[in-house]
């Protein structure tokens, strides 16, 4: 993200100086085309220090976002890190002497609607299981209905 910040700003420089270079031909074009006395004006214009100040402060201010947004992107990776969630553990639902884990109801749910379902298209899916009918009910988008029997 950070260089994706980087790479904006120098695209706003590249296309500034970019800008004034065009400025400063075409004016040398209307020089040409009025005479000696514009080509002096176009020159001064070149020359003139309000135009390369602008151009270094544009410069000088992208530089800053650039930093600036390398440090949000830093603040928000170490929030991000310290909010982590344990989930590489495993899961298992017991009763009645049964036994099931989450990655086996989740194996055999895909299993059963690969065929059914267009997994891209899935925005949504909840899984509800009842240990005392052995089964997984599925939502899937909020309105489609699936039965699982384990």
């Amino acid at each position: 993200m950070k260089r994706d910040v980087k790479k904006s700003l120098e695209k706003v420089v590249d296309t500034v100086e970019t800008t004034a270079k065009k400025t400063a031909e075409n004016l040398e074009t209307v020089a040409k085309e009025v005479g000696s006395a514009a080509k002096k004006t176009a020159q001064e214009v070149m020359a003139n220090d309000t135009v390369k100040k602008a151009v270094n402060t544009t410069k000088a201010t992208a530089s800053k976002v650039a930093k600036e947004g390398e440090a949000a992107v830093k603040n928000t990776v170490q929030k991000v890190a310290k909010k982590k969630v344990l989930s590489d553990g495993e899961f298992y639902i017991q009763s009645c002497n049964n036994e099931i884990s989450y990655n086996d109801i989740m194996k055999s749910i895909s299993k059963e609607l690969e065929e059914i379902v267009d997994f891209a298209k899935v925005k949504e899916f909840k899984v509800y299981y009842k240990v005392e009918e052995k089964t997984a009910y599925c939502v899937v988008n909020g309105t489609d209905t699936y039965k699982v029997a384990f």
